[in-house]
């Protein structure tokens, strides 16, 4: 959606259009999951799973979990904080190279959003099947941070990369932009995989 939207959309339909044909599509997703759930009293569903079936033999509901780690919130925060962050400051930062345009944007946007996704799917598996949430979330964020430091100095440094990209596909716009693209997605990937993993692991250790 962000690539087709960043890349296609709003040049060939303009702002407004652009604007109306999501709104459209949104709508469409609220009128389908309407008429899939519908007649399912979904809430009343939740609202039963919530209650233990037998208080006794129990296990410590997510309330006492959660109060057991107080600090795994906070470090859930910062971490959100942090990917906002990295996001933002990457778009300006790459703008220098790439060109001050909704590409640029929309490169950093589709890689946080592959990798957080698929950052979520593996490590939602890696901690199911280890069984250690803090440590995966750990090692998440020691992963971050010195992925993030490498990207820095990677995009600090980069002004003769990027003039070769431009250098080689001068000819050829649309080339040129595939391969800006591509050379941002992949750099960006690493950071935005290990930001996906954070969610899942919270959610292992403040659940039951």
């Amino acid at each position: 959606g962000a690539i087709l939207c960043g890349f296609w959309m709003i040049g060939a339909l303009g702002m407004e259009k652009s604007l109306h044909g999501v709104v459209a599509l949104n709508l469409l997703i609220g009128l389908v999951c309407v008429a899939a759930f519908g007649s399912v009293n979904v809430f009343r569903e939740i609202a039963g799973l919530r209650q233990p079936q037998h208080p006794a033999t129990s296990s410590p509901s997510a309330g006492t979990r959660r109060l057991r780690h107080p600090g795994i919130l906070l470090i859930f925060m910062v971490s959100g904080f942090c990917g906002m962050a990295y996001e933002v400051i990457w778009t300006r930062l790459l703008s220098l190279f790439v060109g001050p345009t909704t590409y640029s944007f929309t490169c950093v946007l589709a890689a946080f959003i592959v990798g957080l996704a698929a950052g979520s799917m593996v490590f939602g598996w890696l901690v199911d099947r280890t069984g250690r949430p803090f440590l995966c979330l750990v090692a998440g964020q020691f992963g971050i941070a010195a992925a993030a430091l490498a990207v820095s100095q990677i995009l600090g440094h980069s002004q003769i990369f990027f003039a070769r990209i431009l250098y080689m596909y001068y000819h050829d716009p649309q080339a040129l932009e595939f391969a800006k693209a591509c050379a941002v997605f992949f750099l960006l990937l690493p950071v935005s995989f290990l930001l996906g993993g954070t969610f899942p692991a919270v959610m292992k250790i403040v659940t039951s």
